[in-house]
């Protein structure tokens, strides 16, 4: 039934997608401007707000890896239900199908955490 109803209203799902990934990134966007806000705000200093970010981006990319990466494309099957043309692709059966791109990201938190500590702690 639930295959039956996905196929059907495809495109109406694909909307509701787009929209959900709007909202998310706004959400997180709202959640990086409040910290960065509140560490002014509290006189954090360089090191407070490294801190700071990098675990606020460091829990985004665990839960980027755990939860979609590993769970909603290698265990649940759901991209598939949605989007039925992209079954047997290659990425749904290999879990590491993107560490080179998930490796440069993982990589580049410390990197981001130190340019936003390093403007909020020089400029306010």
């Amino acid at each position: 039934m639930l295959n039956f109803y996905l196929h059907r209203n495809n495109h109406h799902i694909r909307r509701l997608s787009r929209r959900g990934a709007a909202a998310v990134g706004l959400g997180l966007l709202a959640v990086f401007v409040y910290a960065g806000v509140d560490a002014v705000r509290n006189n954090f200093n360089f090191l407070q707000i490294f801190v700071r970010f990098l675990i606020l981006l460091a829990g985004y990319k665990a839960f980027d890896i755990i939860c979609l990466d590993w769970w909603l494309i290698t265990k649940s099957h759901f991209f598939q239900k949605v989007f039925p043309e992209t079954e047997g692709c290659e990425g749904y059966r290999q879990f590491g199908f993107n560490r080179k791109t998930q490796l440069k990201r993982v990589i580049a938190i410390p990197v981001l955490s130190l340019i936003i500590a390093g403007v909020l702690a020089l400029i306010f």
